[in-house]
């Protein structure tokens, strides 16, 4: 069985009064669905077009979280912030040099106090053992005047 091709100029193979009924059923349905609103009688002044809803209660406003507010005086005020950002870098970086150089003079005292005492307590030793140094110094000659009769010593027996 061979079927007809319906294309889309032929409308399903409906005929023009079939298609005409199609288009009154469609309208007169809308129509049917459509209400009117009730007229508003003008003469009484107690009711209004307006329905009136439960009117909700005033809450308190929110303030600006402090994060929103310095945001809005960034962006309103960028010239000031820029220059105030500055200054308080310089500010931040000379506060930083100063506590810098005040420990390292701190350092340096120090350690210049701690080499004026060592040198005091060798002056004190010096003048205290004088004889002492200078026996030390008796000694190490000794001890070098061995060596060296050693050494010819030594140097003797290898050539033989």
């Amino acid at each position: 069985m061979k079927t007809k091709k319906i294309n889309r100029s032929g409308h399903a193979g409906k005929s023009l009064q079939e298609k005409e009924a199609y288009r009154r059923f469609l309208s007169s349905k809308f129509e049917l669905d459509k209400t009117e609103a009730d007229p508003i009688d003008t003469d009484k002044t107690n009711e209004s077009s307006y329905e009136e809803d439960e009117t909700p209660e005033m809450t308190k406003s929110q303030k600006k979280s402090f994060k929103l507010v310095i945001k809005d005086f960034i962006n309103n005020n960028w010239v000031v912030t820029i220059i105030g950002g500055i200054i308080v870098t310089v500010v931040v970086g000379l506060a930083g040099f100063l506590i810098k150089v005040e420990v390292s003079q701190e350092v340096h005292s120090e350690k210049i106090s701690n080499i004026e005492k060592d040198v005091e307590e060798i002056k004190k030793v010096n003048d205290n053992n004088s004889t002492g140094l200078s026996a030390v110094k008796q000694n190490f000659e000794i001890f070098k005047i061995e060596v060296t009769k050693d050494l010819e010593f030594i140097k003797k027996k290898i050539k033989f």
